[in-house]
């Protein structure tokens, strides 16, 4: 037996271009996560029909009893979807937050300011909070001064979804969050995901330049282990850290000038193992190792390379492998995602009107 279930969702309000001039594609996912399915119609699943209509009022008709379970599975799903998780976004964690041994409570703030001398009735905001778990963090909750909704995309980032109402001119609105957080110097092991998304080459991770793929291929050894280790001490004793750079130059670029800032360290480190058929997935967050404020200036790039069943710290720019990996909060795997976040780094703002500072 075989059925499908299709969704027509409303268009997001929010579904215009972003402050940068681009449009944002990813709406239809905003759509059903943020407006609980405003409307949508499950179609022919074997001979159970399911209808849903606007007030949400679902109607259920079977043709056979023997289809009970089926209804039952649907109404699951539909709940999930009501509660803003979908497919993979509402799966189970891999480990328990027994196997994070170590608390840690962090808070940060958002300011968005009016920048106009006109009301601002409404506008979406979004922005990312710590990773719901990885291999050495689990967010077991996410608090706001302001009542919100928490997304999850198909990388397992967590984003912070607050409508805004009634800006008057030039007002201001504080955005408090903390983030209750257990972490673990011991990587978990995860079970087996698809490993081909971090092998790929991506915007910055350039794996078929002819420059990557020749040093890769010096820097390969006998295991994939000592080919990492290789990677690491090359890239660490190789390029020089050059402070904050405000674009983001890539791998081609670092190896190419030997030189830049705590991203390039991850996008070499990345690219030459990648090229070598090593999956790596590109962070970003902060190096924590006590409660306390999350500030804008703490933003660091790292790499994890998946090793023994486990995503592993590689952190080239400050020289760190394998070694305390709680210490790092994570605040978004890198990646292509369907995500309301499009292109942006850390918040999104719907209203180019409103400009947004993180805590300092």
């Amino acid at each position: 037996m075989t059925g499908f279930v299709v969704f027509n969702a409303k268009r997001c309000p929010g579904d215009r271009r972003t402050s940068s001039g681009k449009r944002n594609p990813t709406f239809a996912f905003d759509a059903f996560a943020s407006h609980r399915l405003a409307q949508f119609t499950v179609v022919t699943f074997g001979r159970l029909q399911i209808l849903t209509e606007p007030e949400n009022v679902i109607l259920l008709r079977f043709r056979r009893f023997v289809h009970f379970f089926i209804v039952l599975a649907a109404s699951s799903l539909i709940f999930l979807l009501q509660q803003g998780t979908c497919g993979e976004y509402a799966r189970q964690p891999t480990s328990s937050p027994s196997e994070y041994p170590l608390s840690r409570h962090v808070r940060f703030s958002y300011e968005i300011f009016n920048t106009t001398g006109l009301l601002i009735p409404e506008a979406d905001f979004w922005c990312y909070v710590p990773v719901k778990q990885t291999g050495t963090q689990f967010c077991e909750g996410i608090t706001a001064s302001v009542p919100v909704k928490i997304l999850i995309d198909d990388l397992g980032n967590q984003i912070l979804h607050a409508k805004i109402k009634q800006l008057p001119p030039y007002g201001r609105l504080q955005l408090h969050i903390r983030a209750d957080l257990r972490l673990s110097h011991v990587p978990n092991a995860v079970s087996r995901q698809d490993q081909d998304r971090f092998l790929r080459e991506e915007p910055f991770i350039e794996t078929t330049d002819p420059a990557i793929r020749k040093t890769a291929a010096t820097l390969r050894a006998k295991t994939p282990q000592k080919t990492v280790d290789q990677i690491f001490e090359w890239v660490a004793g190789r390029i020089r850290y050059a402070g904050y750079l405000s674009e983001e130059r890539g791998a081609a670029y670092a190896l190419r000038e030997k030189q830049g800032d705590c991203t390039e360290f991850m996008y070499l480190f990345a690219a030459l193992c990648r090229a070598n058929g090593i999956p790596v997935r590109c962070m970003a967050g902060m190096v924590c190792t006590a409660d306390g404020i999350l500030r804008a200036r703490d933003y660091h790039n790292w790499a994890e390379f998946f090793e023994d069943g486990a995503w592993r710290l590689a952190d080239p720019q400050n020289r760190r492998i394998r070694t305390k990996p709680g210490d790092y909060v994570a605040m978004r795997i890198l990646g292509n995602a369907d995500s309301p976040m499009g292109d942006s780094h850390r918040f999104r703002i719907s209203d180019s009107r409103l400009e947004v500072r993180f805590g300092k």
